[in-house]
């Protein structure tokens, strides 16, 4: 009896051992793939015409180069600005739009990548002509630049600070004429058949003062600026003027500045100064900065940037006249721009003076 059931207690027991051997060991859970990596955007860049007519319109790729190797057109998740809306629109997705003779920045950013190209707004089969125009080979501010023949007649520019100038819209034999008060007219004809470079030389009528020399040139707000911001701005900078026929050469140096030394251009025509003090933004303002070549450190987050056309007539030992531009303040800055603006007094009646050490 006893020996039955263990015989039968055994096969029991073997039973079960079978029924576990069928189910076998239970599988280890697979580990979880891990999750690929966000791609990173190495560079971006713009394709698109580098000319369109006022008028017409053009699809712009932006294509982003990423580190696994790969790129692909992001245009559409791409954030598009101008420089120039009046010259050329822009719509999101990258469409563009010519909008009147000129020239443009066109700027796409895309995963704190930014990129950009400049775009002609011209007729087909017409021409940019640029170059400078000058005097002792200084350039010559406020030149009326004017197409009076051939293809693109009327077509009108003014110089900059530097002399130079841009006609948009030219073709095959054209006459530009010059002018400028207190020099001979000039008049010049060229072959315009691509892109074209014309510099033009101006004669004084009149022989102007001499300015070379050393100096202390004074810069003050305007009484209508707000007073309780531009208590400190009556600016004053030790100035080294090299003269060559009309054109000057300002250095001036003051232990604020935020370089060594700044370098400004101007002309003298008979006994009347001018100095340009230069900024740009054409294509800065897509990273919210502005080039200022007149900026000074008030204090480790005040800047103080000066910008104009300063115009002035000597009488005697002084040169006294008017800054027409504009007096701003920001937090940040350095030689490549200024950042964060505080407040601005843009006005014509800035003072502006130059007297002999």
């Amino acid at each position: 009896m006893h020996r039955s059931h263990r015989t039968l207690a055994a096969l029991i027991g073997l039973a079960t051992l079978a029924a576990c051997d069928n189910q076998g060991p239970t599988p280890p859970t697979p580990p979880l793939s891990p999750s690929s990596p966000p791609r990173v955007t190495t560079g971006v860049r713009i394709e698109g015409p580098a000319s369109i007519a006022p008028g017409a319109s053009a699809q712009c790729r932006l294509i982003a180069s990423f580190d696994d190797g790969t790129t692909g057109d992001v245009a559409s998740q791409a954030t598009w600005t101008t420089s120039n809306a009046s010259v050329l629109t822009v719509f999101p997705g990258g469409m563009v739009r010519g909008t009147s003779r000129g020239e443009s920045a066109l700027s796409a950013r895309y995963s704190n990548r930014t990129t950009h190209v400049y775009v002609l707004v011209l007729e087909d089969g017409t021409y940019r002509v640029t170059g400078r125009v000058t005097e002792s080979g200084g350039g010559l501010s406020g030149a009326r630049v004017e197409v009076v023949a051939g293809t693109g007649a009327g077509l009108t520019a003014t110089t900059g600070s530097g002399g130079s100038y841009a006609l948009y819209g030219l073709a095959g034999t054209v006459q530009i004429e010059v002018v400028l008060d207190g020099f001979e007219k000039e008049t010049r004809t060229i072959v315009v058949g691509g892109h074209t470079t014309a510099d033009l030389v101006l004669r004084p009528t009149v022989t102007p003062t001499d300015l070379s020399g050393g100096w202390r040139l004074t810069l003050s707000a305007s009484s209508g600026c707000d007073p309780a911001v531009f208590g400190d701005a009556t600016r004053s900078y030790s100035a080294t003027i090299a003269q060559t026929g009309t054109a000057l050469q300002v250095e001036l140096r003051a232990p604020a500045l935020v370089t060594a030394s700044v370098r400004l251009n101007g002309l003298v025509i008979d006994r009347r100064a001018t100095v340009f003090l230069p900024s740009d933004d054409f294509y800065y303002a897509t990273y919210g900065i502005r080039y200022y070549a007149l900026l000074e450190m008030l204090a480790p987050d005040r800047f103080l940037a000066l910008e104009g056309t300063a115009r002035g007539e000597r009488t005697g030992a002084a040169v006294t006249g008017t800054l027409d531009g504009e007096f701003a303040l920001y937090r940040s800055g350095d030689a490549n721009g200024a950042r964060n603006r505080q407040f601005s007094c843009r006005r014509n009646d800035h003072g502006f003076r130059l007297d002999r050490n």
